[in-house]
């Protein structure tokens, strides 16, 4: 019989690290939100909050695929895509005042939702052209 575990390795890992960045975000929020700069909530935690919600549903949808597909989206599609969206977040301002003016969250919230998108157009690509 074969060991489902043995053979997600990579899919498990990566899942249980972004659960890990999303406990890790609610409990800063709720035990040290009121002790640090509204820089620091706004620049680095909410984004890194999102990141790790979107990346918990992202990583659960390809437990449901073989792990070839999920190796393949990393190096493919990830390995540019998340640099880019990193790279838009950062030049992203934390604070403005304009009334058009987006979040460094709502940039990471709408990277990894269209990252999503990409991923469940390329899980069915991939599985039709692997036919498993």
């Amino acid at each position: 019989m074969k060991n489902y575990l043995n053979s997600r390795k990579i899919t498990i890992t990566a899942l249980l690290i972004s659960v890990v960045i999303t406990i890790g975000y609610f409990v800063t929020m709720i035990k040290f939100a009121d002790i640090l700069s509204y820089g620091m909530v706004v620049g680095i935690l909410k984004p890194l909050g999102a990141l790790g919600m979107c990346a918990t549903v992202l990583v659960a949808f390809f437990l449901f695929f073989p792990q070839v597909i999920f190796t393949s989206f990393l190096k493919r599609v990830v390995s540019w895509y998340l640099p880019i969206l990193f790279y838009l977040t950062a030049t992203t301002s934390i604070y403005s005042s304009h009334i058009m003016s987006v979040d460094r969250s709502v940039v990471v919230l709408y990277g990894m939702v269209l990252l999503g998108l990409i991923a469940v157009v390329y899980a069915f690509a991939m599985r039709k052209k692997l036919k498993v």
